[in-house]
């Protein structure tokens, strides 16, 4: 049989750091788990954040998607709306409790921008190919009433 020699691993002495945009040595000491900075967002809250910006994109503000960006991360930032995911003394349970509730608010909020999007499509529409079934009836008569002349 084969043997197979793998080289020695060596420890990782710098990493880049996104904060400085510069190679920062690598403290075992402080850097306990790894050099790469991990994210503190929870993965409902940031998948929601993904679907807003999707979402965002067709928004009818004149600001646009920066508009519904900025107001989104300051939603998302503010402890108000999960008091226990900010609160120390609250347990685990409780912190996921409160995000799934304000992750299913925003699900909402995310509904609701869709909503208008849709009708803001609906109304250009409707202002660019016609109004009313009223109008419709009326023109489709008045071309039957052609027709039936065309005959004659």
């Amino acid at each position: 049989k084969r043997s197979i020699i793998l080289p020695k691993l060596t420890t990782l002495t710098r990493y880049f750091d996104n904060h400085t945009n510069k190679l920062t040595p690598f403290n075992t000491t402080t850097h306990t788990l790894s050099p790469i900075k991990q994210s503190k967002m929870h993965p409902l809250v940031r998948d929601l954040y993904k679907r807003v910006l999707l979402v965002g994109k067709d928004y009818p503000h004149p600001g646009g998607l920066s508009c519904v960006r900025s107001t989104w991360k300051t939603a998302l930032r503010n402890p108000a709306n999960c008091p226990a995911y900010y609160n120390p003394n609250s347990t685990l349970q409780e912190k996921e409790r409160d995000v799934k509730e304000a992750v299913k608010k925003g699900r909402f909020m995310v509904k609701e921008m869709m909503g208008v999007i849709q009708l803001k499509k609906y109304r250009a529409l409707k202002k660019r190919y016609g109004g009313s079934e009223r109008e419709v009836e009326e023109e489709m008569e008045r071309i039957q009433g052609f027709l039936k002349n065309m005959d004659r």
